[in-house]
């Protein structure tokens, strides 16, 4: 149930996040594919943190490990961003982002700034952030849980489906 809670938990903070960003910039709203409040590339990414952050904990040096790990997050969070993009451009037709205003985009889904804000965000998140969240989530109750899970199964669903 544990990482079922991170990845639920996480995926909605990511939409939160997404949320607040694409109506403070865009002026509209879109957070994803889905219609509930899951973006599903942050449950994801948050297993990749906290994976990434197994290995570079090893790293002796402190410095070394938060910039080892700032590099190695960043350009596997590009290439997750990328290949999410990819995905649904390939199964829907549509670019749910696009980059291309920014300086040095690649094929409408990543740019070097977005790149390093999102390994900034990261890190941040890895080292400050993850750990204060978790100590919450695990206290979060199982049928809340269990809640959210039976919202994002219908979400996934309806997407696939209808």
């Amino acid at each position: 149930m544990r990482f079922v809670k991170l990845f639920l938990i996480y995926s909605i903070l990511g939409y939160l996040l997404e949320t607040l960003g694409t109506v403070y910039y865009d002026k509209h709203f879109n957070s994803g594919i889905l219609k509930g409040p899951f973006t599903i590339i942050y449950g994801i990414a948050i297993f990749i943190i906290l994976g990434l952050n197994y290995f570079t904990k090893k790293i002796k040096d402190r410095k070394k490990e938060v910039i080892t790990f700032y590099v190695l997050i960043t350009i596997i969070l590009t290439v997750l961003e990328y290949s999410a993009g990819m995905m649904i451009y390939k199964s829907t037709g549509k670019i749910y982002w696009d980059y291309d205003k920014l300086p040095f985009c690649f094929n409408h889904f990543i740019s070097l700034f977005t790149s390093l804000l999102f390994g900034l965000g990261a890190t941040i998140m890895n080292y400050y952030i993850a750990p204060k969240i978790n100590k919450i989530i695990y206290k979060i109750p199982n049928y809340v849980i269990l809640f959210l899970l039976l919202t994002f199964i219908i979400d996934i669903v309806k997407y696939i489906f209808i």
